[in-house]
Order: C-alpha cells, then structure tokens, then sequence
C-alpha cells in the first residue's frame, strides 16, 4: 500500500516540475532554476513523503523517536531538497528513497556534505548500494545543478553532464573567425552580483561569445588564460567592452559573457541606417563615437597595468566593424549611442614587470581554435570585406610582409580604415560604403583586392598610398563643402589627417593618441558648424559650371520652370529626432514616422483640419526601455493597422488603427508577437487588406541566406515559411519588398557586385499567396560602375491592371517595362530618359498613367513629373521606345539628395501624391499634392 501511494506521490511531483522547468520541451537543455526544489518540496510535501515512504502503522521510526514532521525539519536544515527532488524525478521506486531517509537522516551514518551538488557515481554507489539508481541520478541531476554565473568571475563547470547552462533562450547573433556569439537570457536568480550581495530577481539579457579551445593542458594556455582573467578585469574604458564573467567548461569551450549590444557598427551602417547622416548634429555624434573609439585603442596600447604594476600593452589585430559594438548610451533619445571595441586581445599582449626590461609576448590564437566556417556557395554572401580576397580588408601593409612586424601602430592602421569609412557613411549612407569598397578594389593596380593599400601583382611588396582612397576624400570633402565652407574645413582636417599620419608606412605611423586629439579639433570645428553653418552651396555640374563662369547661363537659363502649382500644399513637421524612415497608407490617411525608439502617427486632421504650419503628430509610442538592446527595424502600414518589427530576433508589434468602425490615431492597441526560435526580420510587409503580414528573415546557421514567411493577422504567431525553390541571396540583399494586391507579393534583390558574381543585375519577384506560383525576372547591366555615384537600381513598380508587368528605373535615367510572366515573355519595353533623372515612380490604377518624382539634368531641384512613352515601330528598334516626360510642378524645399517617402492615394473623390521628407529642419515636411486634374481628362480647373 504504501509503495503504491509512494508511486503515486512521484507522479505528482514529477508533473510539477515539468511544469517549472525553463525550455521544458527541450530535453538537452530543460533546468530548474534556483528555488524550484524548495518550493515544490515545501515542508508540507515533505511530511506527505516521508508519511508515504514510513506509514503511522507499520513506522519504524518509532524506536527513534521520530516522525514526518521532524524528518521534514531535518531536511530543510541540511538543505537537501535539491537531492530528493532529483531522486524523485530520476526513478519512482521505493527502495531508493528509504536507503537515503536511513542513512541521511535517520541513522544519520552519512553527512549532509557528501550529498552536495553535483555528485559522483562513487557516492551515490555508497548510498544506494547498487548501480542502477546511480545512473538514473545521475542522467537527470544537471537538471537541478543549472550554473550559477557570478559577475566579474570565471565560473568552472565540469561538464555538462553535471549541469546545465542557465539561459532560457540563446539565439545565435554572428560567427567570426574565432568565437560564436549568442544573444542569451539568464534565467531569474542565476546571475549573482557580489557587489550588490543578490541575484537577478528577472531574466537579464546578454551576449555570450564562445571560443573552442584548442590546448587547455599546455603551461602557455594556462599562462594565456590567466592573462585573458587580467585583460578582462583591468580594461575599464567606456569604449572598451567589459566582460560580465566567464564560464569555461571542461577543457573544450570558454564563455565570455557581455553586455548585449543592439548591433556592431557594420550593421548599424548597411542594415540599421541605410541613409546618411541629414544634420550637423547628426554627424557630430557619430565622429564622437569615433572618437571614442580612438580612446579606447589608446587605452588597450598605453593605460593598461595589473594590479602588482605590470605593463600590459594589448594589440588588438583585428579592428573593424564588425568588431565594435552598438550600445544605447544610457539616454532614451533616438541614436545616443556609444562604441565599443570588442575582441580586444585576440592576437598578442605585451607584458613588461615592473622593474624589468624584458618583454614577454603572448598570443591567444595558440589557445583557441580558429572555427572553420561553412561559406556558401554563392560568394555574393561573403561579407564586403572579404571580396575575392578572403583576407580582411581593414589589415595594414605590413600583414603582408613574408614575417610580419605587427606593433600597436598596427591597430592604428585599421582604425583610420574604420574612420574613413564612418565619413562615407555619414555623407553617403549604405549604399556609399558598396561604391567605395568598388572603388578600392576596382582601382587597376589592386588586382580586385579591397584594401586601403595597393600591392604589386606578385604580392610581394606593398605601396601604402591608394590613389582611390585620396579621390574619395577629396569627394567627401567637396560634398560637405558644397553645405558648408567650414563643415568641409571639419571633414578634410580629418581625411588629410589619414592620409597623411595614418595612412604611412608602418615607422612613420602616427599613435592612437594622435587620431583622438585629431578627432577632437574636428568635433570642436562641428561646434561652430552648428552654431553658424555659413551659407549652403549648391552643387554644379561641369557645364554649369562653365557657364556661370563664363556668363553665358544668362543665355541658357530654362524657359520652362514648372510653377508651384495651386494644388500643392506643404506642411513642416514639429519634431526634433532624425527620422529613420516613413509609411504612408494606400488611402493618405495615415502616416507614420520612426526613429529607432519611436513611432510617430500623423493623420490627415494633421495636415488639413490645422492652419498651423507645424504639423504635430496625432499619437505617439515608445520602445519599452527594458528592451534598450533592440531598435525599431521596419514599419508596414495600412489603413486599419501598422507593423513594427524590432532588431535582434523575431518580434514585431502589431497595432490596430481602428476603434470600432471608427478610424483612430491610437496607438495604444497593439499586440507583441514574438518567436525566440527564429531569427531577426530584415524586411516586412502588410497586405492591402491587413490579413497577411510577410517577412523576409535573417540568415542563421539553418537558412544561411535567410527565408521568407507569413502569417495571417488572425494567428499571428503560426507563421509559414514561403515554399520557394531555394534562396541563392541573402535576404539582407532585398531593397524592396510590398503587397500590390492582398494575395500578390513582390520584391526587389540589389545588384550582385561581387567579383566573383557571374552577372551584373537587378532581380525581382513576384509570389501568389494564393496559388503558391511565382515568377521572377533579372535586368541585368552591361557593366559594374562603381565610379558612377547612382547605383543600378532606383525604382520599382507593377503595372495595373496586369501585376506581371513590371517598370523598373535603373541609374536614374533608364527604364524597363517588363513581364514576369514565363508565359508573355514578349512583352519588353526599354529606353533611356532624356534630360530627366527619375528617382521614384507611382502608377495610377484608375487612369492608368505613371507620375514621377525626379530632377532636371543639371539640377537637383525636385519636381513632380509624367511619363508616357511610345513604342518605336521599326524591326530594328524591336522592344525599344521613347519616353516623354511632362513637368506638372515643382516641390518647394525637395532636394535629390534629401530621404523622402511617396505615395499615389485615390479614392473615389480624389487622387493625391503625399511626399514625406526625411531630411531635417528647415526642410522636413510633407507635401500633398492634388493631381487628379492632370490624370483625369474630365476634370476641369
């Protein structure tokens, strides 16, 4: 009786612990997190337990004196829940338990030591005296042993037999050479902090980087190991990442585990923030986040000592972006960031004692492996700075050397790369970072590779001066001019600073110091930039250039200014933070602005109920502050909802803009939908109807070059993956991705530039939700020109009614007019634009006519256009035609190089364009533009 009831009782508790554990469906890596054993086995649970195992009617703990509630009692002073609880959960047989209550509290012939945690086969085989409830203890007790990470301190774990980690996610954040790194949650109460004397009271989030180690046995690991403790615990520079603690398990694997970054500075430029920098205030604190970073280094060369007074100089030997971390700088204002160096010390330390001359040099690649990394099979997925090459692109000359002499001034080296490209990204933003890595790597002395020197063809010696690196300041610094004499003063007393201290031969390299106080002067320069910006200048080609000089624009000046048309209206935008993109609803009812922390609502009441000339917005929300290691990624927008997917794994917002039947600016209806099992979306878009919303996803270690799914509004959380043959780009390659009709999706893969590409072309898609039939279709180019400032593809839109027809702009002044269809391959139309560059196209589905937004030749003044073209009718001019462009009005305030949004709304009553720019004050503002008397011929002015 009593060993049925005992059965019973097993059961029970059994079941509640399933119901505790963290990742209790996964039986690799399920734990009970501390506390769980107490809790379940409370004192009252206890005396059921002993009460089973030692019934009031045949007790034999009577000559003892004993009861249930004295062996309860006894268990809690020796803390040995944690041991029955795995004794329950690892086997429901009653012997077992009657030999411990024997011998641990009974008899008391063992002590309550020797049952600590986790223990050995050699004890339990004592205990139990036999071998099958030893292994069965065995197999089930890392589930209640999970690790204790302890802050600052390096945790041993034995094996993972004997315990489990404590995360309750990890999801997989990159790969480099050397370490893998993983976004994890410690699971509440395994985070201990000695300094505040208590542990996590909820999950924390960090990152946790893990190196193989290669000879944990030999006298150098053990020596290097004892040098990484010391790097790890002296390096307190805000530019520096800190390790929080380590675990290192067995001899196979080391944890650093560190604050969790947002991203590393080469995501925040080619994924975070495609566009450039729009204000000196913008700028500013970008080059005070390189500042910083100069600092740092300068810190990790120069400031390092132990706490005995020993010299550490640590060489970094692999600065790049990659390898600098993005954090949120403890504001909630959107892009208050700060830089940090992680990966320091990979490669050699210097170690001089106090008191001696000698210096000792240790390398940490003996004492972890290099990873050897699966690549893909198409090379376009190598990253930027491993073109063709497979050696880094940020590495200095002397890398090259047949025995290279890599010093501190080394690490100088990449630093000013890094620099240089943080200056094309704030003047040209994503796009600008692929051109000058072309420009590099196209420039006929560098055989194709992407360096910031030029070696000869044998690869035996090495010319630190680039002639296309010099070109390309020397555009950078034209450009800041043409805004600013004095911002164009900031930015060549940096680039000129490169070439000339950093951008040398190794003995004539300059100091880490030197680029800070550099750094510095030009921060100071932006000061008064912002103060007083001086008069804006306005670019000129080379004609007009000529013209103005000479005095004959007076003869060529344009006859033919469109005027501001009546129907144009333009309103300014009350808000301060930089804009990271806009959505504009098919109706124009709705618009929504973001920043990296914030959604901003503005509604048609904005722009039409107010005769203010600021226009504010209608509903405002924040990303919760918790989750300051995420940013708002991509925004959908509909008329009755709106998307908002964040950075690091797959959550997305979903908000509802509807209160009954009732359009509302509310942004206080919203679901969270997350899926820690998938990684983070690149892309999203929202079906006309909002029933379907599609992501293109990251790619992780299952989808290298990431997968495309859906769900339904409905069941947001069962998400499908889109059924497509295979993805042979990466989905970070998609520049553009929307519904055009609630089952028709379509998107638009950039250019593969890389050398080892096999074409040259734009490519998109299309895919029928409803019959699971897609098409695509590849424009390619004639050429790679990277000395071209435009890229191969500008703009994108289907034809109406027939979706398989598409037009496409490329380099602003060519267009396509295209089938998807594999059955209508006939139809084809292409033709270069005259004297018109065209950046955005909209196609009218009522009236069939396509609208502009574009420039003159020679001028960057924005204008509203319509194209029409007609076919040339010759056999030999077959699939060629004409294009005809009509100006309809100028856009006041609208320059080609400012970020805008654009829409065609129509209605019944109306048909509009609504232009949003992004770009800053005194130009951020929204346009709307009455176009229906150009597109509809029955309507009179």
């Amino acid at each position: 009786m009593s060993s049925t009831s005992y059965g019973l009782l097993c059961k029970e508790l059994y079941a509640q612990f399933i119901g505790e554990f963290q990742r209790s469906h996964e039986e690799a890596h399920r734990f009970a997190i501390e506390g769980t054993a107490e809790s379940i086995l409370d004192h009252n649970t206890l005396i059921r337990f002993f009460e089973c195992l030692h019934p009031t009617h045949s007790s034999n703990l009577t000559q003892f004196a004993l009861n249930g509630e004295i062996l309860a009692s006894r268990v809690k002073d020796k803390k040995l829940q944690k041991f029955i609880a795995i004794l329950l959960f690892s086997t429901f047989e009653i012997g077992p338990a009657h030999q411990f209550t024997n011998k641990l509290l009974i008899t008391e012939s063992l002590e309550a030591e020797s049952c600590s945690l986790p223990t050995n086969r050699l004890f339990l085989t004592e205990l139990f005296e036999e071998e099958i409830t030893p292994d069965q203890f065995l197999s089930k007790q890392a589930i209640f042993c999970p690790v204790m990470i302890v802050k600052g301190m390096e945790v041993p774990v034995q094996s993972l037999e004997q315990q489990r980690l404590p995360f309750i996610e990890e999801k997989l954040r990159g790969n480099g050479s050397f370490a893998t790194v993983y976004a994890v949650k410690i699971a509440k109460g395994h985070f201990y902090d000695t300094g505040m004397n208590m542990s996590n009271k909820e999950p924390v989030e960090l990152a946790r980087r893990d190196f193989i180690i290669s000879d944990s046995d030999s006298l150098e690991a053990q020596e290097n190991h004892e040098i990484m403790r010391v790097i790890l615990s002296l390096a307190k520079h805000e530019n520096i990442v800190r390790s929080l603690g380590s675990i290192i398990v067995g001899s196979s694997t080391y944890s650093l585990l560190m604050p969790l970054a947002i991203c590393d500075l080469e995501d925040y430029m080619t994924e975070h923030h495609k566009d450039k920098a729009n204000t000196p205030q913008e700028r500013l604190a970008v080059i005070k986040n390189a500042r910083g970073l100069a600092g740092g280094l300068g810190f990790l060369h120069t400031q390092m000592r132990t706490r005995e007074g020993d010299e550490l100089v640590c060489y970094h030997m692999d600065l790049k972006p990659a390898n600098i971390l993005v954090y949120q700088n403890g504001n909630s204002n959107s892009r208050d960031y700060i830089w940090k160096i992680s990966d320091f010390g990979m490669s050699r330390i210097k170690v001089r004692q106090r008191g001696q001359s000698e210096v000792r040099v240790r390398g940490f690649r003996n004492w972890f492996a290099r990873r050897v990394k699966a690549e893909p099979q198409n090379m376009s997925a190598a990253p930027a700075t491993m073109n063709h090459r497979f050696e880094g692109t940020y590495l200095p000359p002397e890398s090259m050397a047949s025995f290279p002499t890599m010093t501190t001034r080394s690490d100088v080296w990449s630093l000013g790369c890094v620099i240089s490209v943080v200056f094309t990204f704030l003047e040209e933003g994503s796009d600008g970072l692929e051109k000058y890595s072309g420009r590099r790597s196209d420039y006929r002395k560098s055989n194709g590779y992407d360096r910031f020197f030029v070696h000869d063809k044998h690869m035996s010696s090495a010319k630190v001066h680039h002639p296309a690196v010099k070109d390309w300041h020397t555009e950078l610094i034209n450009k800041a001019m043409d805004r600013s004499r004095l911002e164009g003063s900031a930015v060549q007393s940096t680039l000129r600073f490169l070439e000339d201290e950093v951008f040398q031969e190794q003995k004539n390299r300059c100091y880490a110091q030197a680029v800070e106080d550099n750094l510095k002067k030009t921060c100071k320069l932006y000061d008064d930039v912002i103060v007083d910006p001086g008069e804006p200048g306005e670019r000129l080609s080379p004609l007009d250039f000529v013209l103005e000089n000479t005095g004959l624009h007076r003869f060529f000046s344009r006859k033919d200014e469109p005027h501001l048309s009546s129907e144009v209206k333009k309103q300014f935008l009350e808000v301060t933070d930089p804009f990271k993109g806009c959505e504009i609803s098919p109706d124009g009812s709705v618009v929504a602005f973001w920043t990296d922390n914030t959604i901003l609502i503005y509604t048609s009441e904005s722009f039409l109920g107010s005769k203010d000339p600021k226009m504010r917005p209608a509903a405002t929300w924040v990303l919760k502050n918790q989750l300051e290691s995420r940013m708002l990624k991509s925004i959908a927008l509909m008329e009755d909802y709106l998307v908002a997917s964040t950075s690091g794994s797959f959550q997305y917002y979903l908000f509802g803009l509807q209160d009954g039947n009732t359009p509302s600016s509310s942004l206080e209806n919203y679901k969270l939908n997350d899926r820690p099992d998938l990684p983070e979306i690149a892309r999203l878009a929202i079906s006309p109807d909002g029933a379907t919303v599609a992501f293109a996803l990251r790619g992780d270690e299952k989808n290298l070059f990431g997968a495309l799914y859906y769900a339904r509004r409905t069941s947001p959380k069962n998400c499908k993956k889109l059924d497509l043959n295979s993805l042979d780009r990466p989905t970070t390659d998609i520049v553009h991705m929307a519904f055009q009709s609630d089952d028709d999706l379509y998107w638009v893969m950039r250019p593969d530039s890389s050398l080892s590409a096999h074409s040259y072309g734009i490519t998109l898609f299309h895919l029928s939700l409803k019959t699971d039939m897609s098409n695509s279709l590849i424009i390619e180019s004639q050429d790679v020109d990277h000395t071209s400032n435009v890229g191969l593809f500008t703009t994108f839109s289907p034809c109406y009614p027939d979706l398989n027809t598409c037009i496409v702009v490329t380099r602003e002044k060519k267009v396509h007019i295209q089938s998807l269809s594999r059955q209508n391959k006939m139809t084809s139309f292409q033709t270069d634009i005259k004297d018109y560059r065209v950046l955005r196209i909209m196609v009218s589905q009522k009236y069939g006519k396509i609208l502009a937004v574009g420039r003159p030749q020679a001028s960057h003044k924005m204008l509203l256009l319509e194209l029409k073209w007609s076919q040339k009718e010759s056999q030999k001019s077959r699939g060629k035609g004409v294009v005809h462009v009509e100006e309809l009005t100028s856009l006041p305030g609208l320059v080609s190089e400012y970020a805008f949004k654009e829409r065609l709304c129509e209605t019944d009553e109306e048909s509009i364009v609504l232009i949003a720019s992004l770009t800053a004050d005194p130009h951020r503002a929204m346009y709307r533009i009455n176009v229906k008397p150009w597109l509809d011929p029955e309507c009179k002015e």
